[in-house]
C-alpha cells in the first residue's frame, strides 16, 4: 500500500499534504484525563475500545491513565492479533467468534494472552469448548445480553439464565459474568436513547440476580457505550465500562471538558463561484455513512461530497476571504470509521507536527 508522503518533524500543520487526519495531542491528553479521572473518583474501571483509532499509541496512553481496566476490547479477532504484536496482552473480542479458523486463532492467542469473549448462542459455547478442550487453551465467556431483536445477544431472564449455566459447565470456558452494549445512536439523540439504555439495563440487573440465585458467580457486568456512560457508571453492580469514541471524541458526544481532538485538514482546490469553494476532501477521505463532516472554525456547510472532493456553501461574509490553497479543518461525523481510512495521524502539538503515529489495525476487519 502507498505510504502518505510525511513532512519533517516540526512543519506547520497547515502545510501538510492534504487530505490529512490530523490529531491534536493537546486536546487527547485533556480528553484522557477528564475521562479517565471521572473513573477514578468512581472507583471504576475504563476498558478503552480501541476499534475506534487503532493505534497502538494511543492506546499505551489510555492505558497508563487512572483506572483503566487491565486490558483493551477490540471491535475484531485480527484487531486483538494485530495488538498482541504491540505488547497488549489482555483482550475482549467484542465480536463474536463462531466459524472453525477464528475459534483455532482465538486459541492461539490465548496462550500467550487473557482472551474473553461474548456469547449468545448454545452452538456458539459448544464449538468453543469443544476446540478448547482439543487444543488445550482457556476463554473467560460473558453473556451479551440483549432484549432488542434488532441486535445481537440473548434475551434477559431465563434465556440468559440457561446460557450462563451451560458456559459455567463447559470445559475450557469460565463464565465471567455479562456484556450489555449500546448501540451507535445514528440519528437519534443521546436523550432519546436513554430510556431503552435503562429499561436494558434493568433487566440485565434483575437477570443477574437470577444467575445467582441459580448458584453461580457474577463476577463482571461490562457495559459498552460512549452515549449513556453516565447513566451506566451510575450503577453499583457494573465492574467495567467499554468506551472507545471519547479519545478522539465525536461531535455527539463532547461535553464539558472533553474537546474534538481528531480532524481532517482539506486545502481548497477550486472557487468554481463566488459563494463555493471545493476540496480535496470526499468520502474516500472522511467517510460520510454517518453524516457529513462539519467545519471547524469557518462558517458555511459541506453540501455534498463525491468520491474524492466535497463541496463548501460559502457564508455570505466568508466569500471574499476564502481562497485557493486555503486550508480547513473538518470534523468527521463518525471519527472511528475516517480513522479507518488512513495509514497514520499526523499528530500535532502547538500547531506543529509532533509526530507520526501508525493506525495498526487499519482494515482488520476479520
Amino acid at each position: 500500500m502507498t505510504q502518505q508522503i510525511q513532512k519533517p518533524i516540526g512543519t506547520l500543520i497547515e502545510d501538510l499534504d492534504t487530505p490529512a487526519f490530523v490529531l491534536s495531542l493537546e486536546n487527547l491528553q485533556q480528553n484522557i484525563t477528564v475521562i479517565h479521572s471521572l473513573f477514578s473518583r468512581i472507583g471504576l474501571a475504563l476498558r478503552p475500545q480501541i476499534g475506534f483509532h487503532g493505534c497502538p499509541d494511543i492506546a499505551r496512553l489510555q492505558m497508563e491513565a487512572e483506572n483503566t481496566s487491565r486490558g483493551i476490547c477490540t471491535m475484531t479477532l485480527s484487531e486483538a492479533e494485530v495488538f498482541s504484536q504491540h505488547g497488549f496482552n489482555d483482550f475482549l473480542i467484542a465480536s463474536k467468534v463462531v466459524s472453525r479458523g477464528k475459534i483455532i486463532r482465538t486459541g492461539e492467542l490465548a496462550q500467550h494472552a487473557h482472551v474473553t469473549l461474548p456469547v449468545d448462542d448454545l452452538v456458539n459455547v459448544e464449538e468453543l469448548s469443544k476446540f478448547a478442550t482439543e487444543r488445550d487453551f482457556n476463554l473467560d465467556i460473558l453473556v451479551e445480553i440483549c432484549d432488542s431483536r434488532e441486535s445481537s445477544g440473548v434475551v434477559s431472564g431465563e434465556p440468559a439464565v440457561n446460557l450462563a449455566k451451560r458456559v459455567a459447565e463447559a470445559k475450557g470456558l469460565h463464565f465471567r459474568g455479562l456484556l450489555q452494549r449500546d448501540s451507535h445512536p445514528g440519528s437519534k439523540s443521546e436523550i432519546q436513547g436513554k430510556p431503552s439504555f435503562l429499561k436494558q439495563l434493568n433487566s440485565t440487573l434483575e437477570t443477574i440476580e437470577l444467575i445467582e440465585n441459580s448458584g453461580l458467580t457474577v463476577e463482571v457486568m461490562s457495559v459498552e457505550s460512549d452515549y449513556q456512560f453516565d447513566t451506566a457508571i451510575a450503577c453499583p453492580r457494573v465492574t467495567e465500562v467499554i468506551m472507545g469514541a471519547y479519545v478522539l471524541t465525536n461531535r455527539a458526544i463532547v461535553n464539558e471538558g472533553v474537546q474534538q481532538a481528531a480532524y481532517v485538514l482539506a486545502t481548497v482546490t477550486s472557487r468554481p463561484e463566488q459563494q463555493v469553494a471545493i476540496l480535496d476532501c470526499g468520502q474516500k477521505a472522511i467517510g460520510s455513512d454517518h453524516g457529513l463532516p462539519t467545519l471547524q472554525g469557518h462558517r458555511g456547510t459541506l453540501s455534498s461530497l463525491s468520491a474524492e472532493h466535497g463541496k463548501w456553501l460559502l457564508h455570505e461574509d466568508d466569500a471574499d476571504h476564502i481562497d485557493l490553497r486555503d486550508k480547513v479543518f473538518l470534523i468527521p461525523a463518525d471519527v472511528g470509521s475516517c480513522a479507518n481510512l488512513y495509514n497514520s495521524i499526523q499528530v500535532a502539538r502547538n500547531g506543529k507536527l509532533e509526530a507520526v503515529w501508525n493506525i495498526a489495525s487499519r482494515g482488520r476487519y476479520y
